[in-house]
């Protein structure tokens, strides 16, 4: 008798080997896509915590500068694989957050396969996204795109309970994550509880994980606002006149057609909005779209973002540039069989500009959107001739730290990174009373390093004073073209 063959179900291909490659070929690209200085911070938080069992940015120095706690979890077991190769832990981290991302877009679009490949494509090069490897913007996409999920498919599916956990669940990972998603998911989902009080185990859950997570930061690492907000607030002065608002204006200098790109982008769904608001009869009907949501919280991140000062890191635009696609494809996709044909032609002619885009950057050994003062190779290079004159000892360091300190084997001391001057800016402010009564409270369990004499060495991109024993000398290329000079000076004891 001849055996019969088990038929595999088309979804089983569809929800599973289809974001498998997808997610094996970001992973590659992941691979060879030059990594941002902070992206090394977490990498540093990952080796201190194999190597020593603590946490810190440095040996023996405590610090609470990752912004993602589950990001350095979540990259330790890959760097730990990998035999600690920098390459191959962020291109296989890579690979989960994608195909997450994927599989959420094709349960989203399930009339068709081709649109939500597109789109995690779309997604993964956008110049915020892919010139942020490293960090956890990609796990950020893929929590947005799961709420996406949720809100466009609970009225269409049996297990409504299961939908509305899955957006609690992926809006609060999304805000552990990024606190500064909160300004997004915090009005989006009291938006939606507004709109349909069966919403209320979504927000209960979410605050309640939240609270769980917070209260762990609060007592383990001594503070439930990470100390890097505080440090990106006080490191907003030296973007100069240049703001959360404008920020778009200093990434053309090294990505000018992603930037061209990302403004039609803004400029197809404020159009789409209108269409979609003249051909709609009743109002309700377009207050209650997903899409209406995404782009309402959007603008309110993006004002909250400007006017709270935030400094225009390129990966605080991960969320509303990933919102505004997500968007503008559900409301195109609600049109008329020959706009969807057009909207699939538009996102493949995106695609052919983003990738381009980075493979000429890529080549030149640079991110799609870079703002350190040196290339990955240059720091590469200062770190690993600073290491034979230091031997591991104390290093003060001005200027950016993250793979200094991997490749330098020393233990580099940044005022800010590692907490020295922000103890002296939270002391001033409890002092002042009022409003600086938040300190004491949010650093109620920090424990504080003791005060050390200055270090031997010191790193500084600052021209240094006559008299002065400098050791080392080498010349970075900012991302603006510019040169600054690093010198390593000896003190005299």
């Amino acid at each position: 008798m001849t055996p019969r063959c088990r038929q595999v179900s088309p979804d089983l291909v569809r929800f599973w080997f289809v974001p498998m490659v997808v997610a094996s070929a970001m992973c590659v690209v992941a691979g060879v896509t030059p990594i941002i200085d902070d992206g090394y911070i977490y990498l540093d938080y990952v080796r201190t915590l194999v190597e020593t069992g603590r946490w810190g940015l440095v040996p023996d120095l405590f610090s609470d500068t990752a912004t993602a706690p589950l990001n350095v979890l979540y990259l330790t077991p890959f760097w730990i694989a990998t035999g600690h190769s920098v390459d191959a832990t962020l291109a296989l981290a890579q690979f989960l957050p994608t195909f997450v991302l994927c599989a959420f877009l094709l349960r989203t679009y399930r009339h068709g396969s081709v649109l939500p490949v597109l789109l995690t494509v779309i997604i993964g090069f956008l110049p915020p996204v892919i010139s942020s490897i490293g960090l956890e913007t990609s796990w950020t996409a893929a929590m947005l795109a799961g709420v996406w999920w949720g809100i466009t498919r609970r009225g269409v599916v049996s297990d409504r309970r299961g939908v509305e956990w899955g957006v609690a669940i992926c809006a609060a990972v999304a805000v552990m994550l990024r606190p500064d998603a909160a300004f997004f998911m915090l009005p989006l989902l009291v938006a939606l509880f507004v709109r349909d009080r069966g919403w209320w185990r979504t927000v209960a859950t979410s605050a309640a994980l939240l609270a769980v997570e917070v209260l762990a930061r609060w007592v383990i690492l001594g503070s439930f606002v990470p100390d890097s907000v505080w440090i990106k607030q006080n490191q907003a002065g030296t973007w100069g006149h240049y703001t959360f608002f404008s920020g778009w204006e200093l990434f053309l200098t090294s990505a000018r057609t992603s930037v061209v790109v990302l403004g039609i982008m803004c400029v197809v769904a404020v159009v789409t909005v209108v269409i979609a608001a003249s051909r709609c009869r009743r109002i309700d009907m377009l207050l209650a779209h997903p899409a209406t949501y995404y782009l309402g919280a959007t603008v309110i991140y993006i004002l909250v973002a400007g006017f709270s000062r935030v400094p225009p890191y390129h990966w605080y635009y991960v969320l509303p540039s990933v919102a505004v696609v997500l968007a503008v494809t559900g409301i195109l996709q609600e049109a008329s069989p020959r706009v969807r044909q057009a909207t699939v032609v538009g996102v493949v002619s995106l695609i052919a500009v983003l990738v381009a885009e980075w493979s000429v950057q890529t080549i030149r050994g640079e991110p799609v959107i870079g703002t350190n003062w040196a290339t990955e190779e240059q720091m590469y290079t200062l770190a690993t001739a600073i290491r034979p004159h230091v031997r591991g000892q104390r290093v003060q360091l001005e200027g950016e730290i993250g793979e200094i300190a991997y490749y330098c084997d020393c233990r580099l001391e940044e005022e800010f990174s590692l907490s020295t001057g922000l103890r002296r800016r939270v002391t001033r402010e409890i002092a002042a009373g009022g409003w600086g009564l938040r300190w004491r409270v949010n650093y109620h369990f920090r424990e504080w390093p003791r005060p050390q004499p200055p270090p031997r060495w010191k790193l500084t991109f600052v021209a240094p004073r006559p008299g002065e024993d400098v050791v080392y000398e080498q010349d970075t290329t900012t991302f603006q073209g510019g040169t600054v000079r690093y010198s390593l000076i000896r003190r005299v004891r």
